[in-house]
């Protein structure tokens, strides 16, 4: 017993010595122009767009954002913990990591992103240190190739955002028909252009669809080639106007992947297959169903 007792005493010990053990080195600066820094072929304004988006999409949140500053630091993002054995006794203390981005124009077509790793152990910074594994799945150059290629995939994003000016003045209808005949119609009218129904409900005056697939983007990065199924959705709100009048409200969402990236440039405003199109398709179904 006495040898057990000793082992699980030990064992936090272990377990750091371990964590440590496959964290080799600090992050030189060849290392950090060589593989942390990558121009991209694209403005500014759509580099530094596509940096902040792909932060999110990597699970950063923005703590300080300056286009005017070329500068986006995140929010500290946990990844892990460490254990120990201190005076007091055995310790645990969770580990963070942190981005810190400067842009830079290079040209009017070109943009320069430098991307600084921090990182925390508990709140003491130990970026400066050897704490960082280089090579691997979880090393730092796997961590440097995926935000690029998230910055890559967003520099060759072709199309505009969907503002609210759009959805109102495009995207709403309002049908010279009661609210209950309205709901009815629009609750048909989606299945009949593909949607299946995923929510519906006449008290709340919102319909929603399950996600249908609409083709597959290939994006290539300058280290890779993958491919995405892209999706839409819509969402539907319904309001009474008048005894003899009732307002839809369509809004779509697109999605690549699990990703909702309705938010960004990815909506195609004209054309057969533009998005005032899909709008006049369903208010037409609609108008059938009255």
């Amino acid at each position: 017993m006495p040898q057990w007792s000793l082992v699980w005493r030990l064992a936090p010990c272990l377990l750091a010595v371990l964590l440590v053990g496959c964290i080799r080195s600090q992050i030189t600066e060849v290392e950090q122009q060589s593989f942390g820094t990558r121009t991209f072929a694209a403005g500014y304004e759509a580099t530094f767009a596509a940096a902040l988006d792909g932060l999110r999409a990597l699970g950063y949140q923005p703590l300080f954002v300056s286009a005017a500053q070329g500068r986006i630091t995140t929010t500290r993002r946990q990844a892990g913990a460490t254990a120990g054995i201190g005076l007091a006794g055995t310790f645990a203390a969770p580990l963070f990591r942190q981005y810190d981005l400067r842009l830079v124009r290079v040209d009017p077509s070109h943009t320069r992103v430098i991307a600084h790793p921090r990182w925390y152990e508990g709140e003491r910074d130990r970026s400066h240190e050897a704490v960082w594994q280089m090579s691997g799945r979880d090393g730092e150059y796997e961590h440097w190739r995926a935000l690029f290629a998230e910055i890559e995939r967003g520099c060759n994003r072709q199309g505009s955002k969907l503002t609210e000016a759009e959805l109102q003045s495009l995207g709403t209808r309002t049908f010279a028909a009661g609210y209950d005949a309205t709901f009815a119609a629009a609750r048909d009218a989606l299945p009949a252009l593909g949607y299946q129904l995923q929510f519906a409900s006449a008290a709340q005056g919102q319909i929603t669809t399950a996600r249908r697939q609409t083709g597959v983007s290939a994006n290539t990065t300058l280290d890779s080639v993958y491919v995405l199924a892209e999706f839409r959705q819509y969402d539907l709100r319904l309001v009474r106007v008048d005894p003899g009048h009732t307002r839809v409200v369509a809004r779509p969402r697109i999605y690549e992947g699990e990703r909702d990236v309705s938010h960004l440039a990815v909506w195609k405003m004209s054309g057969q297959d533009g998005e005032p199109e899909n709008w006049r398709a369903l208010f037409a179904q609609i108008e059938l169903g009255l």
